[in-house]
């Protein structure tokens, strides 16, 4: 598969467009050298550009684009009030709930919510935790979002 390119964190349809990007205006690269998948979307692996000045390096994007600010994995943030106001923007999250610092007492349950994401496919929930004898463990559970 091809890799998601991108430049300031924005997809570049047309990834032939980065060698007019002259290297003096990038800062760093980074990337990711795994299969990646989007919702329907696979891709192999991503490249991400980041400018000295945060202005895409000087390159024309496409003039249908939206910004969206994403803001996940941030604590004090409220996911349904970000999206809430935004109904002709679909939601493009990729970690739709993240709280860090949960302890539960053997034998109790705790309960969360959260907002199911627009993007029909599977979606996995994975918890990961350290025991009282500080073993480490994960569980992994699934879920289905249909149209």
């Amino acid at each position: 598969f091809d890799p998601l390119v991108m430049v300031d964190w924005v997809a570049v349809d047309e990834p032939s467009k980065i060698l007019a990007v002259s290297p003096q205006d990038i800062s760093r690269m980074e990337i990711v050298n795994e299969d990646y998948l989007k919702g329907g979307e696979t891709y192999g692996g991503i490249i991400s550009i980041i400018s000295k000045k945060g202005d895409f390096a000087g390159m024309d994007l496409p003039s249908t684009g939206i910004f969206i600010n994403y803001s996940f994995l941030d604590e004090k943030c409220y996911v349904k009030d970000l999206f809430d106001h935004l109904p002709e923007h679909p939601d493009s999250r990729n970690t739709i709930f993240w709280k860090p610092g949960i302890r539960i007492q053997y034998g109790n349950t705790e309960k969360y919510s959260f907002t199911a994401p627009d993007t029909p496919g599977r979606y996995s929930i994975i918890t990961e935790g350290i025991t009282t004898t500080g073993e480490l463990f994960t569980l992994t559970s699934y879920f289905e979002v249909n149209k």
